[in-house]
């Protein structure tokens, strides 16, 4: 049993991506991929999913897969540092106990929580076969409520990246 950190990219992108993710389930057993937090690699701004494989046995059908979005660690950044942070979750000390269980013992129930973990087979029939937590927990469509905040913090931050820009051509 293998536990690896990698780009979110390998596990979504196609092409040599889409290659390796069939290569990997022909010749392994997928037991879980869990999303990590965006900083817990800082200051490496990279997006990464930790995944835990058995080697030597080749992706079941029918076998579950543990899917966790992990997003926070309970620490934040400050000043450049990421400090423990009382008032932050820590999702990955809260999954550790379901991630062992799981690992043992892949059969076991797991409580499908929304945008955070469920327990599915890989989906054979998704041409491309995307191995990210994103694809396979349940979820709810978003309100006109959540999309116009998305959109209004997409914008705000192109602003300020625009505005950043042009103060660093100015100099």
């Amino acid at each position: 049993t293998m536990f690896c950190v990698l780009p979110y990219s390998t596990m979504s992108k196609q092409g040599k991506y889409k290659k390796f993710r069939n290569r990997l389930l022909e010749d392994n057993t997928l037991l879980s991929v869990v999303t990590l937090p965006r900083d817990l690699f800082y200051p490496v701004g990279q997006e990464t999913v930790g995944i835990i494989v058995r080697k030597g046995q080749p992706q079941p059908e029918n076998q579950s897969v543990l899917w966790v979005r992990a997003l926070h660690d309970g620490r934040d950044k400050s000043d450049k540092k990421r400090l423990t942070k009382d008032d932050v979750s820590n999702d990955l000390e809260q999954v550790k106990p379901l991630v062992k269980s799981f690992v043992n013992s892949p059969d076991i129930d797991v409580e499908d929580k929304e945008k955070f973990q469920a327990a599915r087979p890989v989906d054979f029939d998704d041409t491309s076969l995307e191995l990210v937590p994103e694809a396979y927990l349940p979820q709810n469509p978003p309100t006109e409520e959540e999309l116009q905040t998305e959109l209004e913090s997409l914008a705000r931050e192109t602003a300020a990246f625009i505005l950043k820009s042009k103060q660093e051509d100015n100099q």
